[in-house]
C-alpha cells in the first residue's frame, strides 16, 4: 500500500505457549475386590499402559496410612500426582471403598522447595510430598495440588451423600466429567462442572509465586506499603 514506506508492510504474529497446558492425562482408578488396583478411566484414551500402571498403582492405591494425601510417582516420561481417597462403611465389600484421580504430566515438570528438597528413592522411582514444596512459575505442577484435593474431596461428598461411584446408574458421570475438566483446564485454566441443579463445582488455576520474592523488610520500597484509606482502618488491637 503506498501509505506505507517503501510501499509495503511486513509482519508477524507469533502465537504464545498456553502456560495453562501442562496436563497431560487426567485419569480414576479404584481398588476391585477380585482384581486389586484398576484403572478405570483415562483421558486421553490408552494414554497410560497398563505395565505403566502397574508401576505406580501401589501410590495411586495405597496403604491405609497413606489415604487422603497427594502423592507423586515419577515413572520414566511421566510425573503421575493422585489424591487416594478410603471410606469406610459396611455397605462396601471388605467395608471400604478406595479410589484415586490422578494427573499426569511431563518428567520435566518439578516440585520446588524453598529451602529443602527430599527425594525418596523406592524401587527405582521417587515418591515425593507435595505439601512440601512451593511453586515455580512456568515449571511446576504445585498450582495443581489444590484442583486436585478439591475434584477428589468433591467425588467423595458425592459418595457418602448419593453413592455416587457405589451406584452403577451414576458412576458413568465420572467418565464424561474428567474429560471436560482437563480440556478446560488446558486451555482455560477454569473449569466448572454441574452435578446438578445444586451442585456445582469450579476449579481455577492460581499461579503462585516464589514465596521468597521478598524475604525480608529491606527488600520493601516505601512506595511498595500499604496506605489505610479510611481513619477506620487505622485502628490497631494492643
Amino acid at each position: 500500500h503506498p501509505k506505507y514506506p517503501r510501499n509495503f508492510c511486513i509482519f508477524n504474529i507469533v502465537k504464545s505457549k498456553n502456560p495453562f497446558s501442562m496436563l497431560k492425562a487426567i485419569f480414576y482408578s479404584e481398588f476391585d475386590n477380585k482384581d486389586g488396583p484398576v484403572l478405570r478411566m483415562q483421558d486421553p484414551d490408552e494414554f497410560l499402559s497398563p505395565d505403566y500402571f502397574d508401576k505406580c498403582c501401589e501410590f495411586m492405591i495405597p496403604k491405609k496410612g497413606w489415604a487422603n494425601k497427594i502423592i507423586v510417582v515419577t515413572v520414566n516420561e511421566f510425573k503421575v500426582m493422585g489424591y487416594n481417597i478410603r471410606i469406610n462403611h459396611p455397605k462396601y465389600p471388605r467395608n471400604c471403598f478406595i479410589f484415586n484421580i490422578g494427573f499426569v504430566f511431563d518428567n520435566n515438570t518439578s516440585l520446588i522447595k524453598g529451602e529443602q528438597r527430599e527425594n525418596i528413592e523406592i524401587k527405582e522411582r521417587n515418591v515425593l510430598d507435595n505439601d512440601k514444596y512451593s511453586y515455580k512459575f512456568g515449571n511446576s505442577i504445585d498450582e495443581y495440588k489444590p484442583i486436585l484435593k478439591k475434584l477428589a474431596k468433591s467425588i467423595r461428598t458425592l459418595e457418602i451423600e448419593r453413592e455416587f461411584l457405589f451406584n452403577e446408574n451414576t458412576k458413568p458421570q465420572i467418565y464424561e466429567y474428567l474429560p471436560i475438566i482437563r480440556r478446560d483446564l488446558n486451555e482455560k485454566g477454569k473449569c466448572n462442572i454441574y452435578i446438578d441443579k445444586g451442585n456445582i463445582i469450579r476449579f481455577i488455576i492460581f499461579p503462585k509465586y516464589p514465596f521468597n520474592s521478598y524475604s525480608s523488610k529491606d527488600s520493601f520500597y516505601e512506595d511498595e506499603v500499604p496506605i489505610p484509606s479510611s481513619p477506620k482502618l487505622m485502628s490497631f488491637k494492643e
